[in-house]
């Protein structure tokens, strides 16, 4: 089966698409965030993809109580949930500058 002009064109563009996109996913796995709670005492350090690097308590939390610890704990990831959405949707906006170039 032969392919057009046209269609060798557009396949091109679509393999251009897919290698940038891709590039693009990979940065992302890249991306760290840095949650964060009782002025620094807890900091969790989690990928935009959602894989956990560090988790740091510091042991004047821990002396606060099991329930001012797992306060904390949640502050801190639900500012990680907060960034990444922050993230997510400035990657977003970026999708269809990225996609007029293979138009």
């Amino acid at each position: 089966m032969m392919t057009s002009p046209g269609m060798k064109d557009l396949l091109k563009r679509v393999e251009a698409m897919q290698a940038h996109l891709s590039a693009v996913r990979e940065n992302l796995s890249d991306t760290e965030v840095t949650g964060t709670a009782h002025g620094g005492a807890v900091a969790i350090r989690v990928t935009v993809t959602g894989e956990f690097r560090a988790v740091r308590i510091d042991p004047e939390v821990l002396e606060l109580g099991q329930d001012e610890t797992e306060q904390a704990v949640l502050s801190a990831l639900r500012d990680i949930a907060e960034q990444i959405r922050t993230v997510s949707e400035q990657r977003a906006a970026q999708l269809p500058d990225i996609l007029t170039h293979f138009a």
